[in-house]
């Protein structure tokens, strides 16, 4: 026994000493969605109908700083809230991956609060009703805090307020503790009643 220790306690030190590191327990993950998935929790690892059905039930499952969601080319009826999250990337595949909620005024496709690092990719994204935006980052109002290194890449957004309404492709609120920072919101189309707010 003693012999055991005094060569396994070097060893370890050694692996230490030139920066290996265990395996972390909370590795990131990437979930798939697929309007042909099923929204369990033993679904969403695997794409086709092995995938979740759903982005919201995906984004309820990302729990672990970093993780993944790709959403396949399909129509995802559906409003979507990201809340508390940290590193999450939603990565669509282009046009074909559509986000299209029910008409409701006061609302938006995607809703964001309280979530850093957040990144939102080759998406499209179609809202239609009074006020109804394309993408709405909350703040004061909500009780959200600032939002730091939100990404917006290569998304195509159409709020379509209807004639006489008032929609946004993207708007952000003014946070209740700080100014957001950090942002890069590049490469994306949007066509809106009001643009940018």
């Amino acid at each position: 026994m003693k012999n055991t220790l005094r060569v396994f306690v070097p060893v370890l030190f050694s692996i230490l000493a030139f920066g290996a590191s265990a395996p972390s327990a909370f590795a990131a993950t990437n979930y798939f969605v697929d309007p042909i998935g099923t929204d369990n929790a033993s679904f969403g690892t695997t794409t086709g109908s092995g995938a979740f059905k759903t982005i919201q039930y995906a984004i309820d499952s990302a729990t672990t700083t970093g993780d993944t969601i790709d959403i396949a080319t399909g129509i995802y009826p559906e409003k979507l809230l990201i809340s508390g999250k940290t590193n999450l990337t939603l990565q669509g595949h282009g046009v074909g991956s559509l986000i299209e909620p029910a008409s409701q005024a006061s609302s938006a496709g995607i809703t964001i609060m309280n979530s850093n690092g957040l990144k939102i990719q080759d998406l499209k994204i179609h809202t239609a009703g009074y006020e109804m935006e394309g993408i709405w980052v909350y703040g004061f109002a909500f009780g959200a805090n600032a939002i730091t290194g939100l990404t917006i890449q290569n998304t195509t957004i159409i709020a379509d307020g209807g004639s006489g309404q008032s929609a946004a492709g993207i708007v952000a609120d003014a946070a209740a503790n700080a100014a957001h920072s950090g942002w890069n919101i590049t490469g994306n189309t949007i066509t809106s009643n009001n643009g940018v707010a």
